[in-house]
């Protein structure tokens, strides 16, 4: 049956209601970006460079690298420089408050942070409604790594233990780094948010749902963020009314096992993630272990 007039016409005044709403939040993102640094200028090695749409090359030539909660990431090259740059484009419908919130908190940390073990950012840009991160270039994350290292290994095949010991010592430098530099700590550390950078360096990212705090506050958390296969068994009962930072060592400790046995979940789930059979897991022991990886 067709719709009303007055149907139709709140269905359209809804449409625009939602519309200027967007346009609102957008503005508003722009202004906390003014704030925070300088729009349209990136600074690559030392040096300071325009990073609008023009300065690198034509859109067309640009590589979909993949797309996450605040839209789509491209690699693409910066003209003036040379170097070969993420540019993660935010789009209008990712803009609602707790993706802004979660936005923010990554830029936050990735624009104050310097460390050989996080991933570097050159600057941003807002135009034409739609911002744009510009950042160091990886190689891949890990878990797109490893996943296709299973591909061409023979079941119960281990890593080599010497990939996983680099790959722990880095992300605990970046998470130390954090705690001690910016009072900050991660709470979704996974394969997914650790890069391999062109150099074989390790690089944390991601830090959309981290928790940074004051210099003169106490280092802990009450929302319960993260990823089930990676969160310790106190947060995953609510048995602790806060968390702090040991939460990262508990989720390190899962991904490293997991690499050791190339992208086989050592705490063994079903596709529904359910919490119970989670637990259960946990307090069995039922763990996967490939033969040949110690148990050092």
């Amino acid at each position: 049956m067709a719709r009303s007039f007055k149907g139709r016409l709140k269905s359209a005044s809804l449409r625009i209601d939602t519309t200027k709403a967007a346009e609102g939040t957008m503005q508003s993102l722009n202004e906390l970006l003014a704030k925070r640094g300088r729009l349209g200028v990136c600074t690559i090695q030392g040096q300071d460079y325009s990073c609008t749409p023009e300065a690198f090359e034509p859109m067309h030539c640009w590589e979909h690298c993949g797309s996450g909660e605040y839209g789509s990431v491209y690699k693409a090259l910066h003209r003036a420089s040379g170097a070969v740059c993420a540019i993660k484009i935010v789009s209008e419908k990712n803009t609602e408050p707790k993706s802004r919130e979660h936005l923010l908190n990554d830029l936050d940390v990735i624009r104050t942070a310097n460390h050989d073990h996080i991933v570097k950012f050159y600057g941003f840009d807002f135009q034409d409604n739609a911002m744009r991160i510009i950042m160091e270039h990886a190689r891949c994350d890990w878990n797109t790594l490893v996943g296709q290292a299973a591909l061409l290994t023979p079941q119960d095949t281990a890593a080599p233990e010497g990939v996983v010991r680099l790959f722990a010592l880095s992300v605990v430098r970046a998470l130390v780094y954090l705690a001690d530099n910016l009072n900050t700590f991660h709470r979704d550390v996974k394969p997914a948010n650790v890069l391999l950078a062109h150099d074989g360096s390790v690089k944390l990212c991601d830090f959309g749902i981290c928790k940074r705090v004051a210099p003169e506050q106490v280092l802990r958390a009450t929302t319960k963020v993260g990823c089930y296969a990676y969160l310790p068994p106190e947060r995953l009962l609510n048995q602790v009314a806060n968390y702090d930072s040991r939460t990262d060592v508990w989720a390190l400790g899962v991904t490293c096992l997991q690499l050791g046995t190339l992208a086989r979940c050592p705490i063994p789930l079903r596709d529904d993630f359910r919490l119970l059979q989670l637990m259960n897991n946990i307090k069995s022991g039922g763990l996967y272990f490939a033969p040949q990886l110690s148990y050092i």
